[in-house]
């Protein structure tokens, strides 16, 4: 992780290029924590509410979470 930065109901984390190199599932397990970390903080009550994204370093998005729910995360398979 190389930065954090929130947006209204959304925390926005940018990664490194080594984010690639991890397994899909350590990613998509990583995104998830990070989400349920911010959801826990953000809206306990409502945790859908919270919104992740995962992008890299000139923004392009590789992970978060999806349109239907916050805590529906997605991940790149690459």
């Amino acid at each position: 992780m190389t930065g954090v930065r929130s947006k209204g109901d959304e925390v926005i984390v940018t990664v490194s290029n080594g984010w690639h190199y991890q397994p899909y599932q350590i990613r998509l397990q990583i995104a998830q924590n990070l989400w349920q970390g911010w959801a826990n903080i953000h809206s306990p009550h409502k945790p859908d509410s919270a919104r992740l994204s995962v992008v890299v370093l000139n923004d392009n998005k590789v992970g978060g979470s999806r349109v239907w729910g916050g805590s529906l995360i997605w991940v790149q398979e690459e």
